[in-house]
């Protein structure tokens, strides 16, 4: 259903063009997410508050020009402007009742892509030695490469010539990696990337640079083609706003603003992190991080790879410094440091 309202959407903007959307672009991508409260309808999508900026308008008078202009269906029972902008769609019992219809129609192969054109694929993901011994790792690898296979396969990238996979237009499967020129560690990391993901018939290439050119503008202007690496450093309950809020999404029209480098955007997470910053009782802000987290852990808008450890040394005659662990200095308890005599 995602792709019928958002047909319905970009109807509903194509009339607007000659309206409050003039000389306004379009977005390429229209983000249509689940609701995580039924009460807030089935789907939401925020297409107002992007457009609202470069169009010069309310939000929420926006919101309310595109559900006047989406055309009918008996597939939506009624739409609501929620918050600043928010368009939430309840479904029909009739969109439900065709779902059903189409799984119980395709049978096993409900959700498979024809773009494959059914090639035959080979691909090899498990590198254990058959004459030492094996361990969980290789099991992982078995799980992870067939698994991403699969995902693959049931995209279109079915195809795999010269050990890398096409798809069914013959366009082979190239990502590039980018981090700051110099790092050992990052480096070390792409190039352990860069292998696995060849075993499974993509090509990853390594392009590096300077860190004031890496984090100044490439990052920043979101200029990086597929995939940046860097560390993000944060105390425990540091709100993510701009790393997170679909309104932190550098743009050339907010002046590069915001941190959110990925451009990721769900309504449901823009709520949350407005009710953790407000939400003074622990417990109940407890549960909204724990919410937070579990959104995040299945939207993955950034991959974590691994904690970097932070080293500290400390002279020997030094008592009562306190290592903090994120961004807070240690300086603040410095009427705790003792000098003492070894």
């Amino acid at each position: 259903m995602k792709h019928e309202i958002e047909t319905l959407i970009r109807t509903a903007l194509a009339k607007l063009v000659d309206g409050p959307l003039e000389n306004v672009a379009l977005p390429a991508q229209i983000m249509v997410e689940r609701t995580r409260d039924p009460r807030h309808g089935d789907f939401a999508c925020n297409v107002a508050m992007t457009l609202a900026k470069p169009a010069r308008r309310n939000p929420r008078e926006l919101a309310k020009a595109i559900v006047d202009n989406l055309p009918a269906t008996d597939f939506v029972a009624g739409t609501e402007i929620a918050g600043p902008g928010f368009i939430n769609f309840r479904l029909a019992p009739r969109a439900f009742h065709a779902a059903v219809v189409r799984t119980l129609d395709h049978g096993a192969d409900y959700g498979r892509s024809e773009l494959g054109n059914g090639k035959r694929v080979l691909v090899e993901f498990v590198s254990a030695n058959p004459t030492g011994p094996l361990h969980v790792g290789h099991g992982r690898g078995a799980a992870y490469g067939a698994t991403v296979s699969n995902l693959l396969d049931a995209a279109g990238w079915s195809d795999l010539r010269d050990g890398l996979r096409h798809d069914a237009e013959g366009k082979p499967l190239r990502l590039e990696i980018m981090t700051t020129a110099g790092n050992r560690s990052r480096e070390l990391v792409q190039q352990v990337l860069q292998s696995q993901w060849r075993r499974l018939g993509i090509e990853v290439s390594i392009r590096n640079e300077p860190a004031r050119v890496f984090f100044g503008e490439t990052v920043t202007k979101r200029r990086f083609p597929a995939m940046a690496m860097f560390a993000w450093l944060s105390s425990p309950e540091n709100v993510p706003r701009t790393t997170l809020h679909s309104e932190q999404i550098p743009t050339e029209a907010n002046g590069w603003g915001g941190q959110n480098y990925t451009g990721y955007a769900n309504p449901v997470v823009d709520d949350l992190i407005l009710a953790i910053e407000t939400e003074m009782d622990r417990d109940k802000r407890k549960a909204l991080w724990a919410e937070l987290q579990r959104i995040y852990s299945e939207d993955l808008p950034a991959l974590p790879l691994y904690w970097r450890a932070e080293p500290y040394v400390l002279p020997l005659w030094l008592e009562g410094l306190r290592p903090t662990g994120h961004q807070g200095t240690t300086t603040l308890w410095v009427e705790e440091w003792r000098r003492v005599e070894r």
